[in-house]
């Protein structure tokens, strides 16, 4: 599994948050595809790329807890 991640800060020019994407590969394929705005103000370009981690760290904990549901072995990631 491979994750991709991106930050654009002050992206929203109405509201001055951050966008950011989210990019999971699983076996070459794309099983998931995100984009969405942060839910508050990030006053640095290091902070906006650590909030996108936090999420991101989130998608794939999430996925990987689905993937074992399918039965598939965790060791094979």
């Amino acid at each position: 599994m491979s994750l991709f991640i991106h930050s654009d800060m002050f992206a929203d020019v109405d509201t001055s948050r951050s966008t950011y994407r989210c990019v999971m590969t699983y076996a070459w394929e794309v099983v998931l595809s995100q984009s969405w705005l942060q839910k508050s103000v990030a006053l640095s370009t290091m902070e906006a790329e650590y909030m996108v981690a936090v999420e991101a760290d989130k998608e794939v904990i999430w996925m990987k807890n689905f993937i074992g549901e399918l039965g598939i072995r965790q060791d094979e990631f």
